[in-house]
């Protein structure tokens, strides 16, 4: 009996593999015992060590060098141990030429896992300096076929008796060695991936299918149609038996090339791995007859002419040269066409190895100029893929080469080096390393400025590009002067190349109108911004009737940008003929070569989306954006380096969309499918991917805040602020505006919160960067400086402060009244809400008829755009009716406040009849404030239905989404049991107010800032009733609970606090006086005078 050892070694991340190979050894004794031949496996658990944790390696080695074979399996790891154990086991091999045979198996990284450096070096100087490949397995069944090939052909090495191919059989589906099952034939890559195997299974089954269908249907085998399936079906069942037969067979001929002594050739590798993915045409390709035979023929003349190395070496060297210099092409040629076959997932990592590989044959053999362009490619598609860590490395060596090489010979490699900057200065950009970028375009732009001075027609077109990539730059970061003195130089050079020769330089001309129009719309420019628009739109119109094939992208990008601005400017109408032209391009592109277009034509998608959005025709911004997500997930799937930043911006679309149609669970999973991303791809290129991480964050504290979930809120927000905080410290131009933004939003939320203090330093804080950013560019700033003396106003309103509110939204107004006066397109909605807020003000300080001509200049604005694009504007229209509603009705102008309240309410009925989830809590307002109106006027009846009409919709919304809604829910049985108290229906007013109670205890306990003041109106209105209905202990009891908290509310904020305290000593010096108690009383009513004294109020 012989005794064959196998020595199993592998790292921890194996353990499930070492446990499945060890059963397999198991199985494979009880099959090889009648043969003569026990297998015995060992492995580290087999040793002392295992239970002690003391490794003793020298123990290792002699097993290992003493056994038969050695089985080393890696995954994602190089295991420090099992590298020394397939050292160990080469070196024996390689001492004695018969054991141990040593076998590498490389389990299959799944979608996620990364191999180590160590694992792919170690990979690297198997295949190159050891000349051996290793065994691919995904699963059990592929291993232990790989590895039953390899005993089965060793067998008669060791003097045993024969074993081959012959042993291993298909059966049932299953390959069978004597009859026992090593693995399920569906499992194995080579027979599952393979397409004609797959059709041949799917032909079976859909056969099997119709027969048994037509057998239901009591045809009789007889019938010709069943005849016939069933001989169709017995066909293809022999194809499958057949293909089964030939794939393993071919499997066994694989498993023995990758165990040969002979030399792995590159091609040889390329076949095995195209057998093992299922590709049968892929390896037919690769093993090429003609290019085989002429690579032999090539090897028998070097061989001969290697006789003569003497006399002939030169002239061998420089053939092979030529040789590598045609292998580096091929590589790259190859590296191109593996992107594009879409299908294959691994492209972008295959198409790498082809690039690294021609850079590292140029590197070995051939000039330096050449590793320089050689690199600069390499550069260029990691770029392309932003792949931006990676390709610094590349770009910089091949700055340092070109660099070197211009020392020598200026004339020669000055333009490329300029180039290779340029190229340093994008990456740059791209990671916003701005400081750094700018560096690099200055060089690049003094070497062109030079070879410009020298020969004008040769560079000028380069010193434009210069120029006009400096403008780039400089607009990213805010630099709007700069930016367009830039461009205007490339322009002004631009405009004379396309005199002279217009073929040529038409392009370029357009993109610098283009560029130029997208400058003046970030400068609030836009009458000009339209002329450089319609400028560029003019040529590309032009070059694409000429030559549609190569300019109708640049077409439909130049109705793009246009639609944006006209989109900008509320010019909607066009904004979406201009859409539609850019979107009957990418479509009829798409359809033609859908794998090039299709990124266009998401984003084209993706733009309706926000149109109609804002727009507010939501159900087919949902459509748009749908369609956009479709291809962007498709797209990310298959290169996610490529596509995963456009999949985030949809996800964030998505989101966006959700939340204002009132879809919070929907938009907070979008949020955080766009954070999940962002964070990914922050973490592997932070300089380029935190701006849009912050924005996430940012966004999804706003979602928080809407749904009421305010602590969470101010952490998204924190986050945001850090991220933009640290940006800024870098680089203040360009990041000011943004964290501006984030101060703002912080300062709504404190503000929401009642934490008027940190709601003010917020704001502040905003305020400061807004008026410096607005004093340097005040085209561009001046609407977000405008929005801070807003924020500032309102919160200063609903502090008490009114003469600081009035001053800020005088400051507002001022700006906006302004802006509305050069674009009132553009900022007719904004000066709309200027007005709005003074009615507000002036309500509030019951200076009525100010308030009113406010409220109906707001109005006479909304009108009119409600009438031009109702719906954008109704909604706004509604908010002006409720809001004069609301002062008719304090003003005791009933009959016109019900107009108006009738007014806004057919508006959000016909809204909310369209769209529920949108517009259904803005109906419940209206329902709430005329059922206010109608009881103040003694129309109880109308006004209970009102109130229950409101209490029928946030009863439903609140069920659905309580953060949001259970508050207002709160404030409509308030409402209706203040009615039942009024009409002295006590036990469904104490029923009504109980309620409201439950749901603000509740919301105080999680909030007390936010929810305390409403809480303590509860218990007012509580205390109130029990007064009404003579309980009287259960009044004083609500009362001073309403007292505690309007003590310590008054103690942080008295102005907006100093008066409900008062009320509340008031109303229990009353309750003490009905009670006889009137030291307490006169102590109430005496605290109540020195607030009111104090704070002037009556």
């Amino acid at each position: 009996m012989k005794t064959i050892t196998v020595f199993l070694a592998s790292s921890n991340e194996l353990n499930y593999d070492r446990n499945s190979f060890q059963a397999l050894i198991a199985k494979l004794d009880d099959i090889y015992e009648p043969r003569g031949i026990r297998i015995k496996c060992r492995r580290w658990e087999d040793f002392p060590a295992y239970c002690t944790g003391e490794r003793t390696q020298d123990v290792y080695n002699k097993t290992v060098r003493s056994c038969d074979m050695c089985i080393c399996m890696f995954h994602k790891e190089a295991g420090q141990y099992t590298i020394e154990e397939f050292e160990q086991a080469l070196d024996e091999y390689r001492t004695n030429h018969s054991h141990p045979k040593t076998f590498v198996y490389i389990r299959a990284l799944v979608e996620g896992e990364v191999e180590t450096d160590e694992l792919k070096a170690f990979k690297d100087q198997l295949f190159k300096s050891i000349g051996h490949y290793w065994c691919n397995y995904a699963c059990d069944d592929s291993m232990n076929l790989h590895f039953v090939m390899q005993l089965e052909r060793l067998i008669p090495d060791m003097g045993l008796s024969a074993g081959d191919s012959s042993q291993l059989k298909v059966e049932e589906g299953n390959v069978t060695l004597q009859g026992i099952k090593i693995a399920d034939y569906t499992n194995l890559p080579f027979a599952a991936a393979n397409p004609e195997y797959c059709n041949l299974k799917e032909k079976y089954a859909q056969l099997d299918k119709d027969i048994t269908q037509l057998r239901a249907l009591g045809i009789d085998d007889t019938h010709d149609l069943l005849r016939e399936k069933v001989i169709d079906r017995q066909k293809c069942h022999e194809q499958i038996i057949n293909m089964e037969k030939q794939l393993l067979d071919m499997a066994f001929q694989v498993n023995k090339s990758i165990s040969s002594n002979s030399p792995m050739s590159e091609r040889k590798r390329l076949a095995i791995e195209m057998f093992e993915q299922g590709n049968i045409k892929g390896v037919i390709n690769v093993l090429n007859e003609e290019d085989m035979a002429s690579e032999a023929k090539q090897a028998e003349l070097e061989i001969a002419r290697g006789r003569q190395l003497v006399e002939n070496g030169n002239d061998l060297i420089e053939k092979g040269i030529q040789t590598i210099q045609a292998q580096v092409e091929e590589y790259i040629l190859r590296a191109k066409a593996l992107m594009l076959d879409f299908d294959n997932a691994d492209r972008f990592s295959l198409a790498c190895n082809a690039y690294e590989r021609a850079v590292e044959l140029t590197r070995n053999h051939l000039s330096q100029a050449e590793l320089a362009d050689r690199l600069n490619d390499y550069y260029c598609f990691l770029h392309e893929n932003n792949q931006f860590t990676k390709c610094e490395a590349y770009v910089k060596e091949c700055v340092s080469i070109r660099a070197d090489l211009c020392r020598e010979h200026p004339e020669t490699y000055e333009p490329d080096l300029a180039g290779s900057y340029n190229n340093l200065a994008v990456l740059y950009k791209d990671t916003q390393r701005f400081q750094e970028s700018e560096a690099m375009y200055k060089l690049a732009l003094a070497v062109r400025e030079r070879l410009t001075k020298a020969n004008p027609q040769a560079y000028e077109p380069d010193l434009a590009d210069s120029y006009y990539n400096f403008g780039n730059l400089y607009r990213e970061i805010q630099r709007f002067q700069e930016s367009e003195e830039m461009y205007n130089s490339a322009l002004a050079i631009r405009e004379r190349l396309t005199k002279a020769n217009p073929q040529a330089y038409e392009p370029d001309l357009a993109d610098s109108y283009n560029s130029l129009g997208n400058l003046y719309s970030d400068t609030q420019r836009f009458q000009e911004s339209e002329e450089m628009f319609k400028l560029a739109l003019t040529i590309y119109e032009r070059l694409a009737k000429a030559n549609p094939q190569v300019y109708e992208p640049d077409l439909a990008a130049s109705y793009n940008n246009l639609a944006i601005l006209y989109s900008e400017t509320q010019r909607f109408q066009e904004s979406e003929t201009m859409y539609n032209s850019a979107l009957a391009i990418y479509e009829r592109l798409a359809k033609a070569n859908l794998q090039a277009y299709e990124p266009d034509l998401a984003a084209s998608y993706n733009n309706f989306g926000n149109l109609y959005s804002d727009t507010l025709r939501f159900n087919e911004s949902e459509e748009m954006y749908k369609l956009a997500l479709a291809i962007r997930e498709r797209l990310a799937k298959a290169n996610p380096q490529a596509y995963e930043p456009d999949l985030a911006i949809s996800y964030n679309n998505l989101a966006a969309l959700y939340s204002d149609t009132q879809r919070f669970q929907e938009s907070e999973e979008m949020y955080k499918s766009a954070i999940a991303i962002r964070e990914r791809l922050t973490k592997a290129n932070p300089q380029a991917y935190e701006p849009d991480l912050a924005q996430s964050y940012n966004n999804l504290a706003i979602l928080y805040k809407n749904t009421q979930r305010f602590q969470e809120s101010e952490e998204m927000y924190k986050l945001a602020i850090a991220i933009r905080e640290r940006l800024t410290k870098a680089n203040p131009q360009a990041y000011e505006p943004a964290l501006a933004g984030s101060y703002y939003n912080l300062g709504n939320l404190y503000h929401a919160t009642q934490r008027f203090q940190e709601s003010e330093s917020m704001h502040t804080s905003a305020l400061a960067i807004y008026e410096r950013l607005a004093k340097a560019n005040p085209l561009a700033y001046e609407p977000d400086l405008a929005d801070s003396y807003y924020n500032l106003g309102y919160l200063y309103g609903d502090t008490q402060r009114f003469q600081e509110s009035e001053a800020m939204y005088k400051s507002a107004l001022a700006i906006r009244e302004r802006l509305a006066k050069a674009n009132p397109q553009a900022y007719e909605p904004d000066l709309a809400v200027s007005y709005n807020n003074f009615g507000n003000l002036y309500y509030a300080t019951q200076r009525f008829q100010e308030s009113e001509a406010m409220y109906k200049s707001a109005l006479a604005i909304y009108e009119r755009l409600a009438k031009a694009n109702p719906q954008a504007y109704e909604l706004d229209l509604a908010e002006s009716y409720y809001n004069l509603a609301n002062l008719y009705s304090d003003t005791q102008r009933f009959q016109e406040s019900e107009a108006m309240y009738k007014s806004a309410l057919a508006i959000r009925e016909r809204l909310a009849k369209a769209n529920p989830q949108a517009y259904e809590p803005a109906l419940a307002d209206s329902y709430n404030n005329l059922a206010i109106l109608y009881k103040n006027t003694q129309w109880f009846q109308e006004s209970e239905e009102m109130h229950k009409s409101a209490i029928a919709i946030r009863e439903r919304l609140a069920k659905a989404n309580p953060q949001a809604y259970e508050s207002v829910l709160a404030d409509s049985y308030n409402n209706l049991a203040n009615l039942y108290s009024d009409t002295q229906r006590f036990q469904e007013s104490e029923e009504m107010y109980k309620s409201a109670l439950a749901i603000r205890e509740r919301l105080a306990k999680a909030n007390p800032q936010a929810y305390e003041p409403d809480l303590a109106g509860s218990y007012n209105n509580l205390a109130i009733v029990y007064y009404g209905t003579e309980r009287i202990q259960e009044c004083e009891e609500m009362f001073k609970s309403a007292l505690a908290i309007y003590e310590h509310l008054a103690e942080d904020d008295p102005q907006v606090y100093g008066s409900d305290l008062a009320r509340t000593y008031s109303n229990l010096a009353i309750v003490y006086n009905e009670t006889q108690r009137f030291a307490e009383s006169e102590e109430m009513a005496n605290a109540a005078a020195e607030i009111r004294e104090r704070l002037g109020i009556e």
